[in-house]
C-alpha cells in the first residue's frame, strides 16, 4: 500500500532530523578534537575545514528541514 502524501512529506522530515542529529554529533567532536589540537600545540589546519563543510551542511539541511512539515503524524506501534 502506498503512503499517503502527508505521510511521505513526515518521513521525510524525520530523516532530514536523523541525519541533522547525526552531523552536528560528529561536528561537536571535531570540534572537541580542533580545541584539543590547539591547547597542545598541533594543527587544527586539517579539521577546521572539515568543521566548516559540517557546520553548512547542517545549516543546508536545517533550512530543507523547516520547509517541511511537522512530524506529527502517528504512527502505529506493535
Amino acid at each position: 500500500m502506498p503512503f499517503r502524501p502527508e505521510r511521505r512529506a513526515a518521513r521525510k522530515a524525520e530523516n532530514l532530523d536523523i541525519l541533522i542529529g547525526f552531523l552536528a554529533f560528529f561536528a561537536v567532536v571535531l570540534v572537541v578534537v580542533i580545541i584539543t589540537t590547539e591547547v597542545t600545540g598541533g594543527s587544527a589546519l586539517l579539521w577546521s575545514p572539515v568543521l566548516l563543510a559540517l557546520v553548512l551542511a547542517i545549516g543546508g539541511l536545517w533550512r530543507l528541514r523547516n520547509r517541511l512539515p511537522e512530524p506529527t503524524i502517528e504512527r502505529k506501534t506493535y
